[in-house]
């Protein structure tokens, strides 16, 4: 992976996305199937499973970011936690892989690769979970980086609306510069509710109004707040609402380049369209990205790195991190799950609880039909598996300067 710094203009290779991301944006290329990948990096904290039965206090089903952040969070608070994933690495979408060519190995993000906040201290989740267990990757930070659209070459810079506006103009015309100035109108009481509450509180539920108003609300400017009320109530602009509502809001047709760019955002950040994806959680993005003096961050090895610090934090404090553990079936005693069934036969009870990071739809099918009966098949009923995303790759090495290859 190519070094990072602020103000390097070629895209780093850990660029998606995120958890992907740029699908014909930040890619180009060519990571051919004519060489095969290589053995995937492992880190030395996971292992993969062995056919024996097990009592822990939590079981954690999956091991994407989610779910290595719940079992590092409940190891360094004293519980004992075992993940289980059905993968030969960890980190979910958040995983990599390398192939080796005449010209040098190199490595390929395959998930998320958006990130912010996370090389200094912040309000970003991540970066919290990270400062509370005690681990993290190393970080570089850059502030711009190339997409690649029908209308042309885009290039996006951090920390300047100015820039991004300018962009826009050229691209898409006066246009798309008018529905970006729109944009940041309908978003600003949005943005200034969602950023006086802490990322981490943050919800994509009914609940998230509920948190704001009655924890966060008595800290807040009486007018915003009383204008976030009018446009939740005359237009949905609403936190647990899909961002799409903001862009309605604002009279942003979905032919618009600016549209087209924040449901690219929005898949970077959730892997959802922006018909789907947390106003909640696009607003703060939109809001902390073109702050001045905004960069991004890239964790050194990529999103794996991410993945490795926290299963360190999981497995210093005697937890364990099984791959190629793939869970069959949720155990249940009464209404309370207790465990889960191994594809082995093995099982892996927990005297306190179970997490699922798996998907909705998909814990939903672990779950016996008895006891989905029972709550009347609520559980997962609103989810359904997306489509999957092709992506090409195209590999830089070390010493590759973007205007060298052009």
């Amino acid at each position: 992976t190519p070094k990072a710094c602020r103000g390097s203009r070629w895209p780093p290779s850990s660029m998606r996305r995120t958890h992907g991301w740029l699908v014909c944006a930040l890619s180009l290329a060519i990571a051919s199937a004519l060489h095969p990948p290589t053995r995937p990096h492992r880190s030395s904290t996971v292992r993969a499973a062995g056919a024996r039965d097990g009592t822990t206090d939590v079981v954690v089903v999956g091991s994407g970011i989610g779910g290595l952040s719940a079992a590092a969070l409940l190891s360094t608070y004293g519980y004992k936690a075992v993940v289980c994933e059905s993968h030969d690495r960890i980190g979910g979408c958040a995983h990599g892989f390398t192939r080796r060519t005449k010209a040098g190995e190199f490595h390929f993000d395959s998930g998320p690769s958006l990130f912010s906040g996370c090389s200094e201290p912040s309000s970003n989740p991540l970066r919290q979970v990270l400062d509370a267990v005690g681990e993290s990757p190393e970080w570089r930070q850059y502030d711009e980086w190339t997409m690649y659209i029908p209308e042309g070459i885009f290039r996006v810079t951090s920390g300047n609306a100015s820039d991004f506006e300018r962009e826009l103009r050229r691209l898409g015309g006066a246009a798309a510069a008018d529905d970006w100035r729109r944009l940041q109108k309908a978003n600003e009481a949005l943005a200034e509710l969602v950023s006086g509450v802490p990322p981490i509180a943050l919800r994509a539920d009914a609940g998230a109004v509920q948190t704001a108003l009655t924890t966060y609300a008595r800290k807040m400017d009486p007018a915003l707040l009383a204008r976030f009320g009018l446009e939740f109530a005359l237009k949905g602009i609403d936190p647990s609402g899909p961002f799409s509502r903001v862009l309605a809001a604002a009279d942003v047709p979905p032919t618009s380049l600016v549209y087209r760019w924040f449901d690219f955002l929005a898949f970077a950040l959730s892997g959802l369209p922006v018909t789907e994806t947390s106003a909640a959680a696009v607003s703060f993005m939109m809001k902390e990205f073109f702050a001045d003096g905004a960069v991004m961050d890239v964790p050194v090895g990529g999103s794996p790195a991410i993945a490795d610090a926290l299963a360190r934090a999981v497995t210093k404090n005697g937890g364990e991190i099984l791959t190629r553990a793939h869970v069959d079936e949720l155990l249940f005693e009464g209404k309370r799950c207790v465990g889960a069934r191994l594809a082995d036969g093995s099982k892996r009870k927990a005297t306190t609880g179970v997490v699922s990071n798996a998907p909705v739809w998909a814990t939903n099918k672990l779950i016996p039909p008895a006891v989905l009966a029972r709550a009347n098949g609520v559980a997962g009923s609103c989810a359904r598996p997306r489509g999957e995303m092709k992506r090409l790759l195209r590999g830089y090495s070390v010493e590759t300067r973007r205007d060298d290859a052009a």
